[in-house]
């Protein structure tokens, strides 16, 4: 007789090797044929809501890694949200204007894009936003994301740019826009004004000096006057403060000096000429500029920096005086405790300029008005206004600067110094801070900076410390500087008189033009004249003059993408007959604080008088395995198309789901070979309970509870415990628990204890054993749980499984669509648990000493061993109760016990190996005394005699 055929082997159409580079592709097309996104929108109706904003990327270039993980991230959100019982639809979209797409533009035009004019530069800008937006929206399908691809929003459709302009009124009309000549952030190379959100920090080396400011009095004119409180020796000529700074360029700008009033400050006399420093820094102002033992310090009072105040001191490169000035910004980290002011260089030293200037407190101070001069033009060169380095790029000035500081005998030190200094996004190159006038949005009108403030702490922040760097940087931060020097973008809809140069915008002008712009596009600011853009009639209020000239920049982008929430959440909830308005979640990386989380915070106070999200939650950069920045150069890069091509996308959304996503994560070939392993675990786990789930049908195989053995109801619990635990962390956006509980259930809990057991029961016993059909109700629902659980996550794979289940025991035609397990609390037993830890721990005993036996050649598989347990009365006893499984659990041909009284408290219990006794099965092969007792089946045992019966 063929006993193999009297086995119920396992049959699956679920495969072993998941071939995920080609079966990915084929899931994503059935999704697109049935319409998967739409289907699910549709079942979500009158469900809770929960809206996730898609920050926009730029449309400039393939997706990279950082793009994978933040698409993953959102479709884990959005996919479990669902399942929760959520109706929660995904907007995708993207960034279409700006210096991303203009600087590559150009780039790709050379020197052709002198001859072309703004409206064909817009129109290749727009073809080359069209055509990746279209690429990336293809990439990030691939990776498994479900969304309305179909109707994604773009920042340069017209009804966005409508969009844009009216939440730009807003702003007009609440009073705090306005244009005014300030520092901001210029990069000389793109010629345009960049947002803090638009440089990176990069190590720089920089010149580093001292220089000498004179008091403009003599010595001896300071001493009769009891100032700064010291007399000086007859042969001192001159008493200087000294600045350091690692910018000699701006020393053409120079407007005053500033102390800080409580900074004590010392006196060195080198020479015939005494030097001030903050006392702090005497030590290091020495060193550096290498004054040795013939000067010494000026001994009497010590001044603090407050007795400075008003002094003037000589300008190196003007014949006018500087006046000193106090500022608390002042620091002893480094230099001397005096800095040079150059307001139309820096923003410290700007406002510093204005206060002086506007408050009545200070007139006694200045002899003259404190110029916002910045002698440097949009390519950072030297104007006429700083005559002597005329032409020259400022950088490039700086040894022409020293060296005429030198002549002039005020060079007191020169260095150099690397340090992080700001570079351009895009074109990698330094940036400097040049005062140009610019549009800005007043932090303080309408109080706007404390009124968002008081919003960040009605948000949630994901991790915590997001807030904390949000409200620093709002606190801080400068005036918005809204206007860049670009034409692909938004333009800013403002004009001015030709004939007393009064700049016009107002509220209705802003709406007019909105119009325009919904109806032919931006393209409509450029083609027309500003009389056609105008309102009839339209006349200066300052002299009523009728002819204007247009604005030439346009909108900064964070400010476009900052109004998103107005553009899309609005209407598009407006549309579906529901209110997605604020969103409940944005996501994007930690950069953002700075970049669309701010620009949407400002936005959303300044027109709604809220923030536009209720919860924030952010996520690290993407680095190679050693921690080290990807880069080209470093050949460390690795790109989301290439791990997909080798490995598919599923093996992308694991290495998300496991890592610490609040952090930096690590992503290596390495890295991916292991999450690979991963994978195969939790496959060939499923895999197991499809296959032997081929001959059950639930509707009349399942049994009750009462009918399921320990070890069944054991499983249960441990599954109804991963229930809880895994919805618990999918609410607390905890993806790297679930990943480790759904991996330990599956390799553990399932793999090397429960399923390891079942083998013998499952393929040997009767078909329809109550005992294995118990069974096979504990994987069926496991694998159930299971694959709705890991749907988030491993979302190509669990609909694979799902597909592989028959069709009546699938309760949506797609995992899905359908919802997240509940867990049972009929299931949660703390006794039961308790006494399969003691259990379980005598399982493990055994299984490493048959593992010694096995190595010692005693025997091969563990059916060939004989398990004696020598146990303290209290385990004796615990494990009698036992008895009769004990084999099964161990899997070994037999268990006897022994009472014992002289083992020590831990362990309490003692194993020992043997061979078993009798003879070897063909069929179970267990060994069993009763083989070869029945003479029609000599070679089986009595349990399998019985099964074939």
């Amino acid at each position: 007789m063929d006993y193999k055929a009297t086995l119920n082997l396992p049959q699956t159409s679920f495969p072993m090797k998941a071939n995920l580079p080609q079966r990915e592709p084929e899931i994503l097309a059935r999704w697109e044929r049935e319409r998967l996104y739409e289907r699910i929108q549709e079942a979500g109706k009158g469900k809770p809501l929960y809206v996730l904003h898609d920050g926009p990327p730029y449309a400039n270039g393939r997706i990279h890694i950082g793009h994978a993980l933040n698409k993953i991230l959102k479709d884990i959100i959005v996919k479990s949200k669902t399942m929760e019982g959520y109706q929660a639809p995904y907007v995708p979209g993207w960034d279409c204007h700006g210096l991303p797409i203009e600087h590559q533009v150009l780039k790709e035009l050379g020197d052709k894009k002198k001859t072309l004019s703004k409206i064909e530069i817009r129109k290749l800008c727009r073809e080359y936003a069209e055509k990746f937006f279209k690429i990336q929206r293809e990439e990030f399908q691939r990776l498994g994301v479900l969304g309305d691809w179909n109707h994604p929003y773009l920042t340069m459709t017209p009804d966005y740019e409508a969009s844009i302009l009216r939440e730009f009124g807003k702003f007009v009309k609440a009073g705090g826009v306005y244009k005014g000549k300030k520092p901001v952030l210029w990069c000389p190379t793109d010629e345009t004004a960049l947002a803090e959100a638009e440089v990176e920090y990069e190590d720089h080396t920089s010149p580093s000096i001292y220089v000498k400011f004179p008091f403009q009095k003599t010595p001896r004119e300071l001493s009769r006057e009891g100032r700064p409180g010291i007399s000086f020796p007859p042969d001192v000529r001159s008493v200087s403060l000294v600045i350091w700074t690692t910018t000699p360029w701006t020393l053409p700008a120079n407007q005053a000096v500033c102390v800080h009033p409580d900074f004590t400050y010392a006196f060195l006399k080198v020479g015939d000429e005494v030097l001030v420093v903050a006392q702090d820094r005497l030590e290091q102002f020495r060193t550096d500029c290498g004054f040795g033992p013939d000067s010494g310090i000026l001994e009497g009072r010590v001044p603090t920096g407050a007795e400075f105040h008003g002094l003037l001191c000589l300008r190196p490169f003007a014949p006018d005086t500087s006046p000193v000035l106090l500022g608390d910004f002042v620091t002893k980290d480094q230099g001397t405790g005096c800095v040079h002011i150059a307001p139309g260089h820096g923003q410290e030293d700007y406002e510093l300029a204005i206060r002086y200037n506007s408050e009545p407190q200070y007139r006694s101070v200045l002899s003259q008005h404190l110029d916002v001069l910045a002698p440097v033009d949009s390519r950072g060169r030297f104007t006429d206004e700083a005559p002597e380095f005329q032409g020259l790029k400022v950088f490039d000035a700086n040894p022409r600067i020293n060296e005429k500081l030198k002549t002039l005998g005020l060079l007191l030190g020169e260095g150099k110094l690397t340090h992080s200094y700001p570079h351009c996004w895009r074109c990698k190159n330094p940036v400097i801070f040049r005062a140009t006038d610019q549009w800005f949005v007043s932090m303080a009108t309408n109080e706007l900076r404390g009124k968002a403030l008081e919003q960040i702490d009605q948000v949630q922040w994901i991790p915590k410390w997001g807030r904390e760097r949000i409200h620093g940087m709002i606190q801080n931060r400068p005036d918005w500087c809204l206007s860049r020097q670009r034409v692909w973008g938004v333009p800013i809809p403002g004009f001015s008189c030709k004939t007393c140069d009064q700049v016009l915008i107002t509220p209705e002008i802003v709406e007019h033009v909105s119009k325009l712009v919904e109806e032919h596009g931006t393209d409509v600011w450029f083609h027309w004249e500003a009389a056609q853009i105008l309102p009839a009639g339209t006349t200066c209020p300052a002299c009523g003059g009728a002819m204007f000239d247009k604005e030439q920049d346009i909108l900064d982008v964070w400010f476009e993408s900052g109004v998103s929430h107005a553009a899309v959440l609005k209407p598009r909830g407006k549309a579906a007959g529901q209110d997605w308005w604020p969103a409940d979640l944005y996501l994007e990386g930690s950069d953002q604080h700075r970049g669309w989380f701010h620009s949407a915070l400002l936005a959303g106070v300044t027109t709604d008088g809220r923030a536009p999200y209720k919860a924030v939650l952010t996520h690290g950069f993407v680095v190679d395995g050693e921690g080290k920045k990807m880069s080209k150069s470093a050949g460390n890069v690795v790109a989301p198309q290439e791990v997909i091509k080798q490995y598919g996308a599923e093996i992308l959304r694991l290495w998300v789901a496991a890592q610490d996503y609040t952090e930096d994560l690590r992503l290596s070939p390495a890295i991916l070979t292991r999450l690979g392993d991963a994978y195969r675990k939790i496959r060939n786990t499923v895999r197991f309970l499809l296959s032997n789930l081929a001959d059950y049908d639930p509707s009349c195989d399942a049994q009750p509870d009462d009918r399921l053995s320990e070890i069944d109801r054991w499983a249960l619990m441990r599954l109804h415990r991963l229930i809880e635990c895994v919805r618990s962390n999918y609410k607390e956006f905890n993806f790297r628990q679930i990943f480790h509980e759904l991996d330990y259930f599956c390799t553990v809990d399932m793999s090397a204890i429960y399923l390891d057991v079942l083998k013998d029961r499952l393929y040997t016993f009767r078909k329809d054993d109550p005992a294995r059909r118990a069974s096979q109700r504990v994987l069926h629902e496991t694998v159930l749980a299971l694959t709705k659980l890991m749907a988030p996550l491993l979302t190509f794979t669990a609909e694979e499984i799902w597909d592989s289940l028959p069709e009546s025991q699938r309760e949506a035609p797609s995992v899905h669509l359908a919802a997240f397990p509940q867990a049972d609390l009929r299931y949660k037993n703390a006794d039961l648990e308790q006494r399969w830890d003691k259990l379980l721990k005598v399982r493990s005993a055994v299984q490493a000493e048959l593992e010694i036996k096995r190595r010692e050649k005693l025997i091969g598989a563990p059916l060939e061993a004989k398990v004696i347990l020598s146990a303290d009365p209290e385990r004796y006893k615990f494990l009698k109760g036992y008895e009769q499984h004990l084999p099964g659990l161990f899997i070994v041909s037999q268990v006897e016990l022994r009472e014992v009284h002289h083992l020590p408290q831990d362990p309490d219990f003692a194993v020992e190996v043997l061979k078993a006794d009798g003879t070897k099965c063909v069929r179970c092969w267990n060994y069993r005394p009763a083989v070869g007792a029945n003479a029609a089946h000599p070679e089986l045992c009595d349990r399998c005699v019985d099964a074939i019966a």
